[in-house]
This record gives structure tokens, sequence and C-alpha cells, in this order.
């Protein structure tokens, strides 16, 4: 028993982490669909959990074929248990020094023995489990204990204490579900055409767009119509639920409740910078050049360390290297996600049109001028929302979403007069 007591241990404590590893990749992919959904980056994070699972599958395999080697090992030592005594006291029994009642005594009691033993074994798989979970969790005591040492226990209790649903489920107001039954959804959907750069300098234009909620009757934003030009840059304000983020989503294709047209530029050639900052599980440079495309060059180290430098984040090379594995989801502040995020767009060599959700927000003004700046001279046409004064500065048109008194939204489109800006012309 002892022989496959120690294998089957080992295996047990990979089986565990594997499994904590590949529910930790699903929830990191479910908590950020979105995020992963405006990249594209579904190849990606398909490659990532594909490898965890295939890890998964081989610790099982290793652990059932433990199991059964055991199992054999048991079948054979019951069967052979009881010749054990009779071989042990024949010659004895021979030279008549025992009888034949007190050999099949001995072998009854050694059977007795087994018979406990066996019982032991049988439930050796249950003691595995048990000791490799238990070893576990003194892991995470123990790794728990250090970070209170470390003076970092305040820092995780936060974490932990975040007002989210333990179940993952949120209440939506006035929403039951009987009333979810007999919600009418619109029978038309939006229509999405892709714009050939190369015969127009057109690379945004939305004509009669009406949005939807979910499960909604009442419209978010109703016939909204504009045109956005190579060289123009929009900014989008408005109250919080009035559909910018929305309309975002329209934009690329992942919320078809409404009807009208989009016309955009190929996904290919556009780069959304979500509102939440998503990095993904790998090194640096992977958060940097996610997701990979296919045919498509991969920037230099010194570009990427040039990059790096404008939006004043040089220093995570040197913290973190390039190549090492890190969460850094985990590790960095807000404002540093977002300015990752910014130099994954900036490291994109053609985008005709980006579209980036509150994508400064966590800036200071200094750092979020200096990023519109880079986002300006790097890509031809792009689309913000936010809500900050200074942002107007940075756009040619201002959209405003305003509320009416049915409940819906209405766009107000207005041509920013500021100075500097690199193109003026008023198509919308």
């Amino acid at each position: 028993m002892g022989l496959f007591a120690a294998p089957l241990m080992r295996i047990q404590r990979r089986v565990l982490a594997v499994e904590a590893s590949l529910r930790y990749c699903l929830m990191r992919i479910r908590d950020s669909a979105e995020s992963v959904a405006f990249f594209r980056g579904f190849k990606y994070e398909y490659e990532c959990c594909a490898e965890i699972l295939d890890y998964a599958i081989w610790a099982e395999y290793k652990r059932t074929s433990i199991r059964l080697l055991y199992s054999i090992f048991t079948v054979l030592t019951q069967k052979g248990v009881d010749l054990v005594p009779k071989l042990i006291l024949a010659p004895f029994c021979l030279q008549g020094k025992l009888d034949y009642g007190t050999v099949h005594l001995a072998g009854s009691l050694f059977a007795s023995v087994m018979d406990s033993m066996m019982d032991l074994g049988q439930r050796l798989p249950q003691i595995s489990i048990l000791g490799a979970e238990a070893i576990r969790v003194e892991e995470l005591w123990d790794a728990l204990r250090k970070i209170e040492e470390e003076g970092k226990g305040d820092d995780a209790k936060s974490e932990a204490s975040t007002g989210t649903d333990p179940e993952g489920y949120s209440d939506i107001e006035g929403l039951s579900s009987s009333d979810e039954a007999e919600v009418d959804l619109p029978e038309e959907q939006l229509h999405i055409e892709d714009i050939d750069p190369v015969t127009s300098n057109l690379r945004l234009q939305l004509s009669q767009v009406t949005l939807f909620p979910p499960f909604g009757k009442a419209p978010l934003v109703e016939n909204l119509s504009f045109e956005l030009l190579d060289g123009q840059s929009l900014l989008i304000e408005g109250p919080s639920g009035c559909g910018k983020s929305s309309l975002l989503r329209a934009i690329a294709g992942l919320w078809v409740s409404g009807h009208g047209k989009i016309r955009r530029s190929n996904l290919q050639r556009c780069f959304f910078v979500p509102q939440t900052p998503y990095l993904c599980l790998g090194s640096l440079r992977d958060s940097l050049l996610y997701p990979p495309r296919e045919g498509v060059e991969e920037p230099s180290t010194p570009l990427i360390f040039e990059v790096l430098s404008k939006l004043n984040i040089d220093h995570l090379p040197k913290q973190f290297g390039m190549d090492a594995e890190v969460d850094l989801q985990k590790i960095l502040s807000g404002g540093e996600r977002q300015r990752l995020n910014l130099a994954r767009l900036l490291l994109q060599p053609k985008v005709d049109l980006a579209i980036m959700d509150e994508s400064t927000a966590a800036l200071d003004e200094e750092n979020e001028r200096t990023a519109y700046e880079l986002v300006k001279n790097h890509v031809g046409c792009y689309i913000s929302v936010g809500h900050r004064p200074g942002l107007l500065a940075c756009h040619t048109h201002r959209l405003q979403l305003v509320k009416t008194t049915s409940d819906t939204c209405r766009g107000v489109l207005t041509e920013v007069g500021a100075a500097g800006q690199r193109d003026r012309r008023s198509t919308m």
C-alpha cells in the first residue's frame, strides 16, 4: 500500500492544482467576456484554456492509471492471501509438529488481519485526496500568513469585500421572470456593413440607428445618424445609462438589439479599447500584443520600449521583464492597466478607426493629454466616450446624448471649434 500512496498523493496534488488553474482561467474570461470580444481574442483565450485542459486530462489519466494498478494489486493480494499462512506452516504440518486444525486456525486469523488492512487499502484513493487537499490548505494558509506579515492583509481584505453577489447574479430593477416572458423583442436587427478604406475616406456611418436594452421595449437611443471621415474624431457624452457604451457595442457588432444601418471600417482595421482594461494571462509582451494576429509582423522590442516610454510606463519592463509570466491584471493599478491598453493600440500597425470607452478615466490630466496626442498621431479616426471637460479639446466633433421626456435619448451633434485640431470637416 505504501508503494502506491506517495505517487497517488503527488498526482492528486497536480490534479487539484490544474483544476484550480482551469477554473481561474475560465472565470477570468467570463468576467472579462466583453473585453475579450472587443479585442477579438477568442483564439488566444481558447489556446490558453486548451493547454491547461490538456494538462488536466494528462493528470487525470495518470491518476486513473495509478488507481488501476492499485486495484489490480489489491485483487491479486486478496486472491493470494489464503495461501500465505498455509505455505509458511505446511513444512511444520508435514513434520507432524502441527495438526491441520492449527494450520486452519492460523489461516483464519491471518485472513482476518489482512481483511482489515485491505479495507484500509481500499480507502487509499480517498485518503490521498484528503492528504492533497490538506497540503493545499496548508500552502494557502502559509501564503495568507506571509501576506499579513508583509502588511498587505488590508489590501487583500478590500478586494475580497467588493459588493458583488457571491452567486454572480445581479438584480435588474423592475424586471421579474413574468415580465421577461411577456417582453416582445424587436424583430429587426442592426445591419452592419464594412467600408473599403482604399476607395473611401469614410470611416463610420450610422443611419437611423435605434438601440433597445435586453428584454426592454423602450429604446435607449433613437434615430441616431452621423458619419465620421478619416482625420476626424468624435467625443460621445451623456449621463450614465443613456446608451454610450451600448452604441460602441453596436459598432463592434456585439449589440444587435435594435434596427438601422451601421457602416464602418473592416474589423481587422478597427481597434477597440474597452472601459474595463483586460490583460491576458502570460507575460508583459503577451499583454501588449494581445491578441496575436496572423500575418501581422510583431513590433520590435525597441519600438515597444519607445511606446511604453511615451506613455510613462517604461518602468514595467524593468520591474517584470518582457517575457516572464505574471498576472498583471492583479498587480497593476487602474491607470497602469489603462495605459497598457493604450500601448496595445499604439503598437497596432494599421488602424483606421479606434473606439475608446472611457479608456483614460483612471489617468491624471497630463497623462490623458499625452495619450490622446499619441492616439491622434497614430490613428486616422477615433471615437471616445468620456466625461471630463478637457477631452473636448482632443476631438473635432462632439455627440451629446440627451434624454427626452419619453426616457429615450437623442443625439445632438456639434463641431468643436478648438484651435489646433487636425481636421475640422463638418460632414456629419
